[in-house]
């Protein structure tokens, strides 16, 4: 049942983009891959769109390899410590000494809490990482 929800899933994520035409075309070789597209794709959507002063300002190929580096699940809480130091101590200050570091720890952030995600889903084997970093839009 599970896996039909997430074909279901696919299908209408795909298929919602009415008559807007693709810049390009992706080729899936099997539901895996489709799968993991998918999913790479909901959550960089998520978070381009997020369009919040401190996001534009961040180092995007940074973010993108914090991102591809922690898809392992490696838990980044270092990375707390020099969010800290970038946004200031109530997150309401931006510190762009910090910017190249702290962009890459929110894509590490980002990428694990991707992964555990995942992983409570119980959905690891189904899900390639390869085709998840394909996706990140930025």
């Amino acid at each position: 049942m599970k896996l039909v929800s997430w074909v279901l899933l696919s299908v209408i994520l795909l298929t919602a983009c009415g008559n807007k035409e693709s810049q390009y075309t992706v080729n899936f070789a099997n539901e895996k891959d489709k799968l993991s597209y998918v999913l790479g794709a909901m959550n960089a959507k998520t978070i381009s769109d997020s369009k919040t002063e401190s996001f534009e300002k961040l180092d995007k190929k940074e973010i993108i390899n914090g991102f591809n580096a922690n898809l392992a699940g490696t838990p980044a809480q270092e990375c707390l410590s020099t969010l800290q130091r970038l946004f200031g101590p109530t997150y309401q200050d931006f510190n762009p000494s910090y910017l190249k570091e702290g962009s890459l720890c929110m894509g590490k952030l980002t990428g694990y809490a991707f992964f555990y995600d995942i992983r409570k889903l119980g959905a690891l084997d189904r899900v390639k990482t390869d085709c998840i970093k394909e996706t990140l839009p930025f």
